[in-house]
């Protein structure tokens, strides 16, 4: 059952301005059932990581669809290509670029790189970075037509090294993209739907095309395999699964080139989807990649009875997916993520449909609209402030600064139901003078909504009380005027 609020607005908040000293507001003890936040705005925690990244373009031609405001908007920092003849036909797949595997690698006729050219040139038009998934989409369909093993091992990695030869070095009427991430395939370990050859093969299959890659480009990043299933629970504690740890013992072994690892999870529960970067990072440095750099490049929420039933049940499952709650799931991870020891993260996808954060007819979910607040906080005051409290709470928070030191923000995501009553101590304020109040919400009936602004007068200590209702994400920003 969905949240009802009972009140005008969900966030009731009340701003007192506590004494001028330079210290930090005193502590004091709460009163039962509040949740304290102290934020010191005098100490810097570092910056906010720009971990909101996606999967997929912004421009659907199959779909009518063009979300490039949004990506420019939200500054999507880095695009994932995988899946993308779902959304745009003929693109970046190895089968819609070199069509005829019979036909010579070396000649530039043999390839046909229009759409993929399009479909690229639409989000770097954002200011987009881009991780290229060599390979194939996934098949869902009873006969596979792409996704088993190449017939020739060797001439697939050629195929690889001359399609970055037309995206980096201009080759075949090509670009200068400086495409940094090269991924060799997806999901490998997931079983027909992407791979119908043994783990052996594709081993050797990646150990062909990293070695040609990292021979013809040096500078470029290569890596893999977006692994399906990255870990197991053994005894209450995470362990590779069997295709990881035979993955990277291959690549340990006969010293394969592994610029990053990349991996997949969708999850129930944010806190154990954001923490898993830490054992992530434990395997890989047991196996002495110390300088591998960790990529979850797919992550999404998967409610409860989330399955690929068909009618009412499936609706049910996407449709608690892109709500509130899931909205509040992915602020969840996006802030606990700071903490965690991960390079690059691609929520799947950041574009429309199954999985989207806009319905096929490119109506932003409110999901969409919990992401823009996540991105409101990185992009506006991306300098992180130390910021206390209960971790083991519902509530997950980030206050961050802007380096004018002109802004303060404060984002909080409720995952739960339940109403969690709050208070924000923030400490060594440096805006002074008159300083401006913002509250947006997302929640039931507001879609990232300024729900209050007014003015308050800059004072060493403040304190901001009052209640959140859940699911729900807020975003509080004060600002000085000059």
């Amino acid at each position: 059952m969905k949240y009802q609020s009972k009140t005008i607005f969900p966030f009731l908040f009340l701003i007192t301005v506590a004494g001028v000293a330079q210290q930090p507001v005193p502590k004091r003890k709460a009163a039962a059932g509040i949740s304290i936040v102290e934020v010191d705005a005098g100490k810097s925690a570092g910056v906010i990581r720009r971990l909101q990244g996606g999967n997929l373009g912004p421009v659907s031609p199959l779909r009518l669809l063009n979300l490039s405001d949004y990506f420019r908007e939200c500054k999507i920092p880095v695009v994932r290509l995988h899946d993308a003849v779902w959304f745009a036909s003929y693109s970046v797949d190895i089968t819609t670029i070199f069509r005829d595997f019979k036909a010579d690698p070396s000649k530039e006729e043999s390839y046909d790189f229009r759409q993929t050219d399009e479909y690229i040139d639409s989000i770097m038009a954002t200011g987009a970075d881009i991780i290229y998934r060599l390979g194939e989409s996934i098949e869902w369909t009873k006969q596979k037509y792409n996704v088993n093993p190449p017939s020739d091992f060797k001439k697939w990695a050629d195929i690889c090294c001359h399609i970055i030869h037309h995206y980096n070095e201009g080759w075949a009427k090509g670009f200068h993209d400086k495409i940094k991430y090269w991924e060799i395939w997806n999901e490998p370990d997931n079983g027909r739907a992407t791979w119908t050859g043994t783990w052996a093969q594709f081993f050797d299959l990646y150990k062909i095309s990293a070695g040609a890659i990292k021979q013809q480009f040096p500078d470029v990043e290569v890596g893999g395999p977006a692994i399906a299933i990255p870990l197991v629970k053994k005894n209450g504690e995470y362990a590779p699964s069997d295709f990881t740890e035979q993955f990277l013992d291959f690549c340990q072994k006969d010293s394969v080139p592994l610029d990053f690892l990349s991996w997949h999870d969708y999850n129930i529960d944010p806190w154990e989807l954001a923490h898993l970067p830490t054992p992530m990072r434990h395997i890989l440095d047991r196996h002495h990649f110390l300088r591998t750099k960790s990529f979850l490049d797919e992550w999404n929420y998967t409610p409860p009875g989330f399955s690929w039933a068909q009618g009412d049940t499936r609706q049910s499952a996407f449709a608690d997916q892109s709500s509130v709650k899931g909205g509040a799931f992915l602020a969840n991870v996006l802030m606990l993520f700071q903490d965690e020891p991960i390079d690059i993260a691609n929520y799947y996808t950041t574009t429309a449909g199954m999985y989207g954060l806009f319905s096929d007819l490119g109506v932003p979910h409110k999901s969409a609209y919990a992401f823009k607040a996540f991105s409101t906080l990185v992009n506006n005051t991306p300098v992180r402030l130390e910021t206390q409290y209960d971790k083991k709470d519902s509530l997950v928070i980030c206050s961050g600064t802007n380096e004018e030191r002109t802004r303060i923000a404060f984002l909080v995501s409720n995952f739960t139901a339940k109403s969690k009553k709050v208070e924000f101590r923030l400490g060594n304020n440096f805006l002074s003078g008159p300083v401006k109040v913002e509250m947006y919400v997302v929640d039931e009936t507001h879609n990232f909504t300024k729900i209050k602004e007014y003015k308050i007068d800059g004072k060493k200590t403040l304190r901001i009380s009052g209640t959140i209702a859940g699911p729900s994400v807020l975003l509080i920003q004060l600002a000085s005027f000059r």
